[in-house]
């Protein structure tokens, strides 16, 4: 009986696993120059997008394996009806096109058609669409957009809108974007999907489901498809909207203000906004430059830039919230920034808030050499946001109010507190360095804090405003912003370094001549420790904020070439697990040296991280990328000898160039991106 089971269980094992190996291969129409809806044009691009991603879940169910084939809409559209792929997206329901193919039982989304200006315009305004008449159109013959052009303007002149427009018809292909962007027609009508950022929605002409379509012989595809879009939509009937929003929040945002909005800024010249003290990255007050960083002014420089508002923003400085409320109350102030999102309370006191732009993170901080949890817990400054958080999600500790963080934590690594609350961005930035913190422990708290613009109700057009601004900015823009704020207001001060090390000094200042020059040393030491990565003597990331922001300040004010690269070693890990770590620190040195020698006096080398070193180059595009490749070339063909081995290793490299307008965090993501397109397509290359 026994031996039989055991049969049984390899026959079952054995068949299982021929099932799962039997994958079903698909092919899907991919389209090209289609972001968001899917990203790359060929096998050798990276993919991504709404119709990507929703496949990938498709798979999760089927096992299907997927074989790409590219092209535009047409060829596509042709391949689908004769059978050349099995299934293709973003397809609308028509009655006339039910034989041709499948459309299944669920739709992957929804689309709308929209007539769209170039930019915001005086005299085109969605509240009068008689500003159409005579505006110039043009419209692919015998399109669907044609169709749903005309079957709009049929249903306005039976609601008694008559609208004449220039229409000129042409091939759908001949239709271009870049025509429209130069102005040489005045309106275009555009899906919100594949609508740019800026453009200026006037009017909706219809909205339509669309399908993941099945060519017409294959219904045992159409089959599986509709069991796992009904599993789906039972368990997750959100998903869809979900995913829509990921990738499509800002298709059919307007910079347009209204006539009430335009009225209320042109009687507020000047918009008083309430900050708080040491909040970044939200916002903060240089007190020696007299200027506020943040968040808020790259929102205020958004408003200003793209919503042609000329209102001047003049901020003002608070400890506590309580007294922001004071002054937004006595209409002291116009606005504060950040508010804790709270709808109930908003309306309940008579203000107004905008829609949530962030969240905020709390954690717990603790020492592990004092266990006893009987102690109160510590928060920092009254009336911040770490103090009502702890007071509404902690009401059972006893709280001690501090003056500061520095004096909570001090109290956390005396015992003299079971712990305390903060906000992660303040704790992050109070203990960065200092190695005097290094024994505290942190967890997560699982509650966050919404955060929003706050006014008094009376002044709701600047939320409808703002409201519009947030939908406008992506939330991946939001939070890479958010990211930059935190990194740059992290600084480890002298004084710092001082109380890190005041012991090693005291000791010092009783030696005589020979300990004071002892001492001189240690201290160069300790500079080039933080200034230079010590295995490679290049600079490090704390060295390179000067550098980077100077050179780009010198290409925004004078025009002078200023480019980022960034290599990385290739399959790194690989020399690390093979040969070991001391190995992998001769690569490392290897690779340093090969890039000083390789880069000019006037360029800059930094240890960026792991196997990862930055360039800062004053040069030409066509400069930079020759340099990238000779160093690039110079690394792949040296050998490191260790033990009695000889190592190889190459390099893949980003680069991105200065061009107008360029802000450094966008320079920062397209070389990483650069470099990770070099990565996906073959390793030991330089794109740019």
């Amino acid at each position: 009986m026994k031996r039989k089971l055991i049969v049984l269980l390899f026959i079952f094992t054995f068949a299982s696993s021929c099932a799962i190996a039997e994958r079903k291969t698909v092919k899907v129409g991919y389209y090209k120059d289609s972001a968001p809806f899917m990203n790359g044009n060929s096998e050798e691009d990276p993919k991504g997008g709404y119709c990507y991603e929703y496949l990938q879940y498709i798979a999760s169910f089927t096992g299907w394996k997927y074989e790409y084939v590219y092209g535009d809409f047409s060829d596509l559209y042709e391949k689908l009806l004769s059978g050349e792929i099995d299934l293709l997206g973003d397809i609308s329901y028509y009655e006339d096109r039910k034989n041709l193919f499948h459309y299944p039982d669920y739709p992957m989304g929804s689309e709308s058609y929209y007539l769209y200006t170039a930019y915001p315009r005086d005299d085109i305004y969605s509240l009068d669409l008689s500003t159409l008449n005579g505006k110039s159109i043009r419209i692919g013959t015998d399109s669907y957009q044609k169709y749903e052009f005309n079957a709009w303007l049929e249903k306005e002149k039976s609601n008694g809108n008559t609208i004449n427009m220039d229409v000129t018809e042409m091939k759908f292909e001949d239709v271009l974007e870049k025509d429209f962007d130069n102005g040489e027609f005045d309106v275009l009508l555009s899906m919100d999907t594949i609508a740019e950022q800026q453009w200026e929605p006037i009017t909706k002409i219809r909205s339509t489901d669309i399908y993941l379509v099945v060519t017409k012989d294959r219904t045992d595809i159409l089959n599986e498809l509709n069991a796992v879009l009904y599993e789906i939509h039972m368990a997750e009937p959100y998903y869809n909207a979900k995913l829509w929003e990921k990738y499509y929040t800002s298709a059919t945002s307007t910079r347009r203000l209204s006539k009430i909005e335009k009225e209320w800024f042109d009687k507020h010249e000047k918009i008083k906004v309430g900050i708080f003290r040491d909040d970044l990255p939200f916002a903060e007050y240089d007190e020696k430059a007299d200027e506020v960083t943040g968040l808020v002014r790259y929102f205020e420089s958004v408003l200003h830039s793209s919503f042609d508002v000329k209102s001047e923003i003049e901020y003002v400085v608070f400890d506590r919230y309580q007294d922001a409320n004071a002054a937004l109350e006595k209409k002291e102030i116009t606005a504060i920034f950040p508010y804790n999102y709270n709808i109930e309370y908003a309306e309940k006191n008579e203000r107004m808030l905008s829609k949530i732009f962030a969240n905020n993170e709390f954690v717990f901080v603790y020492n592990s050499n004092y266990g006893d949890g009987s102690k109160d817990i510590v928060v920092a400054e009254y009336g911040k946001r770490a103090h009502a958080y702890a007071m509404e999600n902690f009401p059972d500790s006893g709280k001690i109010l501090c003056k500061d963080i520095d004096d909570c934590l001090k109290m956390i690594l005396n015992g003299e507190a079971s712990g305390g609350v903060f906000s992660i961005y303040r704790f992050n930035r109070a203990i960065f360095g200092k190695k005097k913190y290094s024994n505290l422990k942190v967890i997560s708290l699982p509650t966050q804090v919404s955060l929003s613009f706050c006014v008094n109700a009376d002044d709701y057009p600047f939320i409808s405003t703002t409201n519009k601004l947030l939908n406008y900015i992506s939330s991946k823009d939001i939070a890479a912003k958010i990211s930059y704020f935190s990194m740059d207001s992290k600084k480890y001060t002298t004084q710092d370094f001082l109380n890190d090390y005041f012991a090693v000094i005291a000791t010092s200042a009783f030696v005589f001549l020979i300990a004071i020059l002892a001492l001189l040393a240690t201290m160069d030491r300790l500079r080039f420790a933080l200034d230079y990565d010590v295995l490679t003597k290049l600079m490090n990331r704390r060295k390179l904020a000067p550098y980077m922001h100077n050179a780009y300040l010198k290409a925004c004010k004078k025009g002078e070439d200023f480019s980022i690269m960034i290599f990385d070693l290739d399959d790194f890990k690989k020399v690390n697990d093979t040969y070991g770590h001391a190995a992998g620190d001769e690569i490392l040195k290897m690779a340093a040296g090969t890039i000083l020698k390789g880069i000019r006096q006037c360029d800059r080398a930094f240890r960026w991280g792991g196997e990862e070193f930055l360039v800062l180059m004053k040069a030409e595009q066509h400069i930079v990328i020759e340099i990238a490749d000779k160093i690039r070339s110079e690394i792949g063909k040296q050998r490191v000898n260790f033990d009695s081995n000889q190592i190889q290793i190459t390099a893949t490299v980003g680069i991105s160039t200065y061009k107008k307008n360029s802000t450094l965090e966008n320079m920062f993501l397209e070389a990483d991106a650069n470099l990770y397109k070099g990565k996906n397509s073959g390793k030991n290359k330089v794109v740019f």
